[in-house]
């Protein structure tokens, strides 16, 4: 979580090494809501 958190990688990338069990809008959701650090860099922002 934290490395997604820092932009250095995503939450479709790593959803071998995830597992999220509640609500599945959440789960779908949660690279908008959960954003990026204040010091994960510009440029590593992943969508």
């Amino acid at each position: 979580m934290t490395a997604i958190w820092m932009g250095l990688t995503t939450v479709v990338f790593e959803t071998a090494r995830l597992t999220l069990d509640e609500n599945r809008a959440i789960c779908e959701t949660m690279q908008s809501w959960l954003g990026l650090s204040p010091f994960a860099a510009d440029d590593r922002q992943r969508t």
